[in-house]
């Protein structure tokens, strides 16, 4: 019964079509400069971002042990684990540090506003188990009433050490959330400032209705 049901749900996620990351392709030379300003940012400089900003970090992602955490603020010097905001998943609920293993979702937090029709979002980063970090599919939504200008704007990605960060579990055993939690209060090793010209799916973004189903949601993204 468990193996069909996670044959069912991976079918689903191929069915709905959601958009979708490959993995990360650079020549030698565009690698050896992504490895330098890596080298540089890690080590506490504050070297030229490389361009395009996303693919830098995606490539950070699969290169370096580090994680992500993406916010509108610039100025943490430390990440706390008091929150100010709810989640209807019990994992996502906790008292924590919330990271991913998938900078494209750290930067979708970072350029996200809450603006006054905002009522909350359905957003998810999905591999899978056993893989490799790309490729991936996503989704983003808001509620229905949160169109405005001003949902978006520049943010900022944090690179964080691992250590201390725990994974969600697999859902269904075979897909990978990209999702981490830390208990503690965690210091960032470096950041990135960020746009929503770096956010590879800012015309990605669906709606959902309230009470709404999710895998209807799923299916509008």
């Amino acid at each position: 019964m468990e193996r069909l049901a996670a044959r069912l749900l991976v079918l689903y996620v191929r069915l709905a079509r959601l958009p979708s990351l490959g993995p990360v392709e650079v020549d030698a030379a565009t690698e050896a400069g992504f490895a330098a300003a890596a080298d540089a940012l890690l080590a506490g400089g504050d070297p030229e971002i490389p361009e395009p900003r996303v693919e830098f970090l995606r490539w950070l992602a699969e290169d370096r042990p580090v994680v992500f955490h993406g916010s509108p603020r610039g100025d943490l010097t430390e990440l706390s684990t008091e929150r100010r905001s709810r989640d209807t998943t019990s994992f996502g609920d906790q008292t924590a540090v919330y990271a991913s293993t998938d900078p494209v979702w750290a930067i979708y937090f970072a350029y996200l506003r809450r603006d006054g029709g905002w009522r909350g979002t359905k957003n998810g980063s999905i591999g899978a188990v056993g893989g490799p970090l790309y490729p991936r599919r996503y989704f983003f939504l808001h509620n229905r009433g949160s169109a405005s200008p001003e949902r978006f704007g520049p943010g900022t990605v944090y690179v964080l050490p691992p250590e201390s960060f725990a994974a969600q579990p697999p859902l269904a055993g075979v897909l990978d959330t990209a999702h981490l939690v830390s208990n503690q209060a965690v210091r960032p090793l470096a950041k990135v400032d960020v746009t929503q010209e770096d956010f590879p799916f800012r015309d990605r973004i669906g709606y959902f209705r309230t009470r709404e189903p999710f895998p209807l949601s799923l299916l509008r993204a």
